[in-house]
C-alpha cells in the first residue's frame, strides 16, 4: 500500500544510453482503422481502448528488414536508415524476428507490474 507521500502510479524511465529516446503516449488513431467504412473499426470498444493503452518508445531511426525465410539471425537483414547515435533494431535471435532495444530501465511503484511489447493494433510491416 503506498504511503501518503508516495506518488501513486508514477513510473520513472531511466535512460541506459545517456541520451533521450522519445517516450510518447500511445496514439488513439490507426490508419487501418481510419480506412474502414465510416471508421467502423472504432465501434469495437476493446480495439479503441487498446489504442489508448500505454506509451510508445520511438526509435531514433527508421529500419527496413528483409527476411529470406531462414532460421538463422543472418537470414533477416536489417538496413538502418539515417545515421543515428545508436541503433535499436537488429536481428538477434533468428526465425525472422526483428528485435527492438528499449533503451530504458523502468521503475514502478511497489506492487505494480510492467509489460513492454509492441503496440496494439498497429503494424508498419509491408509484404513485398
Amino acid at each position: 500500500m503506498p504511503e501518503d507521500n508516495d506518488p501513486v502510479g508514477e513510473i520513472i524511465a531511466y535512460s541506459t544510453w545517456g541520451f533521450g529516446v522519445k517516450l510518447v503516449p500511445a496514439w488513439t488513431k490507426r490508419d487501418w482503422m481510419d480506412a474502414t467504412n465510416f471508421g467502423f473499426a472504432y465501434h469495437c470498444m476493446p480495439m479503441t481502448l487498446a489504442n489508448q493503452s500505454g506509451w510508445f518508445v520511438l526509435a531514433p531511426h527508421g529500419a527496413v528488414a528483409t527476411w529470406n525465410g531462414g532460421s538463422a539471425p543472418g537470414d533477416l537483414t536489417v538496413e538502418i536508415l539515417g545515421k543515428p547515435e545508436s541503433v535499436q533494431a537488429q536481428s538477434a535471435v533468428g526465425s525472422g524476428i526483428l528485435t527492438w532495444t528499449i533503451p530504458y530501465v523502468f521503475s514502478t511503484p511497489l506492487g505494480w507490474n510492467l509489460l513492454c511489447r509492441g503496440p496494439d493494433n498497429w503494424s508498419a510491416c509491408v509484404n513485398r
